[in-house]
């Protein structure tokens, strides 16, 4: 086991969504060292359930150890055909299944649930033309990398408090999730 301090996890369902967000957060000045991902290995079944299952553990494992070493707890699941809103109740429902307690407003906890998937916002972000969130965009696979600007673009339009109307409305949601993440 590695003695390096671990401060931020990131909980994915697949590689895009690791590669978008230890972009987006090196973008906002996290030290990549201290990042552990932890998504479902290639090939072991459905990333939505490893992750739903993963969710209680690592939420618990980041309230036991947030007192000691602050740090947060990066959240990434595909809405897929459903609401955004259905995952958030999802996951609330999985720690109250564990005993746990739901987030608190204060919480370095962040849940980003892109509709359909992260693909959606990496095709909003090239352009920023207007996407259909219930349209399966085509995938990065094995150039996953090709998303960074893309993450760099999402953490500028944080920092300069660029809130649209015109966002596409999981988008809207994430934007607003990246105030949880300790900056």
């Amino acid at each position: 086991m590695s003695s390096r301090r671990v401060n931020t996890v990131i909980l994915c369902e697949d590689v895009q969504q690791e590669v978008f967000f230890r972009r987006l957060l090196r973008s906002m000045g996290t030290v990549t060292h201290t990042i552990r991902v932890s998504r479902n290995p290639a090939g072991k079944g459905c990333g939505e359930q490893y992750f739903r299952n993963e969710y209680p553990n690592e939420v618990a494992e980041f309230r036991r150890r947030s007192n000691h070493r602050g740090g947060c707890l990066i959240t990434v699941i595909d809405a897929d055909t459903n609401e955004v809103s259905f995952r958030y109740v999802q996951l609330d429902r999985e720690l109250i299944d564990h005993h746990l307690t739901t987030r608190i407003s204060d919480e370095s906890i962040a849940i980003f649930v892109p509709r359909r998937n992260i693909m959606s916002w990496i095709k909003y972000l090239i352009d920023l033309n207007p996407i259909d969130e219930t349209v399966p965009y085509q995938e990065y696979k094995g150039h996953e990398s090709d998303c960074h600007p893309q993450a760099d673009r999402m953490n500028d339009m944080f920092r300069q408090q660029a809130h649209s109307s015109d966002y596409p409305p999981s988008f809207k949601q994430g934007i607003s999730e990246i105030e949880r993440i300790p900056h």
